[in-house]
């Protein structure tokens, strides 16, 4: 009985771990909703893991948005690793790839993956709240930009 768990234990890790595979690629398909103007750059950045949310991306880039809007406000990101990722937007709109803030308050547009309610002014979503399981060959990931 006892040789019968543990080949059941290890047939069910080998399982998980084999059933996407190492190599799995997909792409992540960013669709923006109310982008401000057309001036300036969207900065995003990936992350993989909760150790690098919010100040070490696993990926960023620069769009320049007048691009973008030729494509319907999405953005694809090909070529990644299945698994689960957090995605994080500023609307750069003088392109000093900074968030400008006065008094505090944001003055530049900025959204985080997962999130349909505006973010607190003062605090960032966590990692967690943030983060969306990407299995599929092509995931679709709608951010809302808050102003």
């Amino acid at each position: 009985m006892r040789k019968f768990i543990i080949l059941v234990i290890s047939l069910l890790y080998f399982y998980n771990t084999e059933a996407v595979g190492d190599d799995a690629k997909m792409s992540i398909c960013l669709e923006f909703d109310q982008i401000e103007s057309l001036e300036g750059n969207l900065i995003i950045f990936l992350y993989q893991y909760e150790n690098q949310f919010p100040m070490n991306p696993f990926m960023h880039m620069a769009v320049k948005k007048s691009t973008l809007a030729t494509m319907g406000d999405q953005y694809l990101i090909e070529n990644l690793p299945v698994g689960k990722y957090a995605v994080a937007v500023i609307d750069d709109q003088n392109s000093n790839n900074n968030l400008d803030f006065s008094w505090g308050v944001p003055e530049e547009g900025y959204g985080f993956s997962n999130m349909t309610d505006n973010v607190g002014l003062f605090s960032l979503p966590t990692f967690k709240r943030c983060a969306l399981n990407c299995t599929k060959s092509k995931n679709t990931i709608n951010l809302k930009l808050n102003y």
